[in-house]
């Protein structure tokens, strides 16, 4: 046999080999992506942060949840939440308000550079508070508006973006902070590699978010939506 039939024979086995792996994989997916509990299923236990996660049925990615508990008042933690110049703190880029349509109610972009030459990914949000007057908790929903601004060719805009918070008073001057994440980057990364980093980096967050309350420049912050402290 000579070597061009050598060759040939090794080219139509590697092809054969990543075609069946391909189809493999796709089966995977497939059976990934219609399994699943929905329900919360604890991930992380560690220094006060407890991170959940929950696979639904029909989807790759799972939804994340996560609590801590922080030495704060409410208007600390809501001034924290409302600052944009934090943005690069949790690496992404130009974060800012475009609309602010009242104290509790704005609108704002920023942006997240994505490895492996994904192009810029884009957000677009509502961001509004409100507070449950006989229970003083404070609903902080943070989720997609992509067509309040039009369509920039300098990135990919993200239109699935669901972040729910919310700020729970306790005794002796604690805040719960209990955060759920559903969202879709628009990435082609495995959806087990995209689920790990979510889940990590919830922790990491809510890990620092006592710090974050701490700083000086939110010691005295008010807002008058806050009825109850």
């Amino acid at each position: 046999m000579n070597g061009r039939k050598i060759v040939s024979k090794i080219t139509v086995y590697l092809l054969g080999t990543i075609a069946i792996l391909l189809a493999l994989m796709q089966v995977i997916q497939f059976y990934w992506k219609m399994s699943g509990s929905s329900e919360w299923q604890l991930e992380i236990d560690k220094n006060g942060v407890q991170v959940y996660s929950m696979k639904s049925p029909g989807k790759g990615l799972k939804r994340v949840k996560a609590h801590v508990d922080v030495q704060a008042n409410m208007h600390s933690v809501i001034a924290f939440f409302q600052d944009q110049t934090t943005c690069p703190e949790f690496g992404c880029l130009e974060a800012k308000i475009i609309d602010r349509k009242s104290p509790q109610l704005y609108y704002s972009e920023f942006k997240y550079p994505f490895p492996m030459n994904h192009s810029v990914r884009q957000f677009v949000v509502k961001s509004q508070f409100v507070q449950d007057a006989g229970t003083g908790i404070v609903y902080y929903y943070h989720t997609a508006a992509p067509h309040v601004l039009p369509v920039d060719d300098c990135c990919f805009r993200v239109t699935e973006f669901n972040v729910h918070y919310r700020f729970i008073p306790k005794e002796n001057g604690i805040i719960e902070i209990e955060m759920q994440r559903d969202f879709n980057p628009g990435v082609y990364f495995p959806d087990f590699m995209l689920n790990k980093i979510f889940v990590n980096g919830a922790f990491r967050v809510l890990s620092r978010f006592q710090s974050f309350v701490d700083r000086e420049k939110y010691r005295n912050a008010h807002f008058d939506f806050i009825t109850v402290s």
